[in-house]
This record gives structure tokens, sequence and C-alpha cells, in this order.
């Protein structure tokens, strides 16, 4: 794979702020910048409320990506509009900016309760592309269950 295909990401219903909230784990990241590509391997939670609110923690155990360093993460506020998050951060570490927006293109694939998949990609513009793939936990975060 040579760059990451976000085509798939701009397919069916728009994802809404309900649909979000709940707990999601990470299952797959893939980044491509020209012709390289990489898929680090990783591990992450991703938590949406009600509220507004998000946090996303990733944990990077690949050591091919010594410039994302061990851990990253950002917390804040989210807005959606016509299938787009935007994160809007309070704290966060490199590469982001606390105050920064992050924005990211979603899709949700609907399975049965805890079987849904979200996947988020970056600007398709952008130099670095990525995909993130996540599936919502069946835990008491799950869908529905933030209060």
């Amino acid at each position: 794979m040579k760059t990451v295909d976000l085509t798939q990401n701009h397919r069916g219903p728009s994802v809404t702020s309900e649909d979000l909230v709940g707990a999601w784990l990470l299952d797959e990241v893939r980044l491509s910048r020209g012709d390289r590509s990489a898929r680090p391997r990783c591990r992450g939670t991703l938590l949406y409320t009600p509220s507004g609110h998000f946090s996303a923690t990733v944990h990077v155990s690949s050591r091919r990506m010594p410039r994302l360093g061990k851990s990253l993460g950002y917390t804040g506020s989210y807005t959606v509009e016509r299938g787009v998050i935007t994160h809007h951060t309070l704290v966060a570490t490199w590469p982001f900016g606390a105050g920064s927006r992050q924005t990211r293109w979603a899709t949700l694939i609907p399975g049965d309760d805890s079987a849904d998949v979200l996947r988020l990609s970056g600007d398709p513009g952008g130099p670095v592309q990525f995909l993130l793939t996540w599936h919502r936990t069946a835990h008491a975060f799950g869908k529905g269950n933030i209060r």
C-alpha cells in the first residue's frame, strides 16, 4: 500500500454527535506521505460524551515511528457538522497544541451494539494522510451509557 485510501471515509450517512457517544478502542493506524507508508503498532482509547467533550490517548509501540514518541493525547470539546468532527483542544501533547483545532473526516459502520466501527482521517489534501480505525467497546462506557 503506497497511500491511504480516504475515499472509503466519505461514503454512507453522515456521522452525528449522538453516533459518537461512548468509548472506542483503536484497531489500526495507517499513515502515508507521498510514496511512503507505515502501519505503526498502536493502542488507544477515544471517549466522546453527550455533553460535547472528548479525550483521546494513543500509545505507539512501533520502533519505526520514533518521532511520534511513545504516547500522545489530547482532550477538550468537539463539534460535528456533516460528518466532519472538529476537536477543540484544551490540553494536548505534541504534535497537537492546546487551543488547536483538529479536524477529522468520519465514517461510522454500524454493527450490533458494540460492533460499531469508526474510521477517522485527516484533511484529504494534507501532506500526511492517516486513517485511524476504532471499534466501540462493550463495557460500561459504551453507546448511551455515559452520563
